[in-house]
């Protein structure tokens, strides 16, 4: 599925919410919600801009500057918009351009004021005043809530452990924990919807994701003609063990098509459940034989 569909299937958003995604990253961002932009920007990078632009009279070589800036953060603003899911950190980029063209409409916003406002002098400096004090207090209730919930204290003070402190922000942490224990047997870990995290893997894994066109754990399930191929197939690449995202990993399967019935029972008959933890789970994989004999 292309980006927009998928926004579209998995978290139920309307065209119009869509469409207007290059504006509701800079207003609806949270933390550690990829549906919202995993981060958060300040609303005044997107206003102040605006003002840059509004009765200038910078020099004809700055006002080029800015054209160029405002450019540049627009089209790579679009680039990032629809080429892959939206994500505050893959715009990074356009950031220092914003607030250097922030501070010119801080500026273009002091005259107007200082222009309009002669008789009362207080006001014209009131104004902007009030702009910067808004913009600084929304950064700094967004730090106080990222104190908050990060509780850096509890873990340099020693009340709370560190396997216990990443559990709580890393939650497939303890599942990788319990694989990182098994070193004395050789495997490799084939990682679904992990999104790529194996920091604190201690043990060879690949990452994949299934809901990708070119997947080649959906490229394997789609081909293969029962589930028993499916494990004769990782087995013989090497891997063991099967570390996946529980609802992520559902929610694949559900919506496959004909070969549902494949991917079910190749969970079903050729898995064994090892561990599972805040909603992840690691697998070990059997073949036909194993499978028998555990049984047995």
């Amino acid at each position: 599925m292309d980006i927009f569909t998928t926004r579209r299937i998995i978290f139920h958003e309307t065209p119009l919410q869509i469409i207007s995604l290059p504006l509701r990253i800079f207003f609806a961002g949270q933390d550690n919600n990829p549906q919202y932009f995993d981060g958060k920007l300040n609303p005044f990078l997107l206003i102040l801009p605006i003002f840059s632009f509004i009765r200038s009279r910078q020099k004809n070589a700055v006002l080029l500057e800015q054209r160029i800036m405002l450019a540049f953060s627009i089209l790579f603003l679009l680039l990032a918009f629809f080429q892959t899911g939206m994500r505050i950190r893959y715009i990074a980029p356009i950031i220092p351009f914003l607030v250097i063209l922030s501070i010119f409409g801080l500026h273009n916003l002091h005259a107007w004021t200082k222009a309009h406002f002669q008789a009362y002098p207080n006001l014209a400096k009131s104004l902007p005043m009030l702009c910067i004090l808004a913009m600084l207090s929304y950064n700094i209730i967004y730090l106080a809530k990222q104190f908050n919930y990060v509780q850096p204290l509890a873990f340099i003070s020693g009340n709370v452990s560190r396997d216990n402190y990443i559990s709580k922000y890393v939650h497939e942490y303890p599942v990788v924990q319990y694989a990182n224990k098994q070193k004395n047997s050789p495997h490799k870990t084939l990682c679904l919807f992990l999104g790529n995290r194996g920091y604190y893997m201690d043990f060879p894994h690949t990452f994949d994701v299934p809901i990708n066109k070119k997947s080649p754990f959906t490229q394997l399930i789609t081909t293969s003609t029962d589930a028993a191929t499916i494990s004769k197939h990782l087995l013989n690449k090497g891997y063991t063990q099967i570390l996946l995202r529980n609802d992520l990993t559902k929610f694949w399967i559900d919506n496959l098509k004909k070969h549902k019935d494949i991917a079910a029972f190749f969970f079903q008959d050729h898995t064994r459940l090892l561990y599972t933890q805040n909603g992840y789970s690691l697998f070990s994989i059997f073949p036909d034989q194993g499978l028998q004999q555990t049984k047995q």
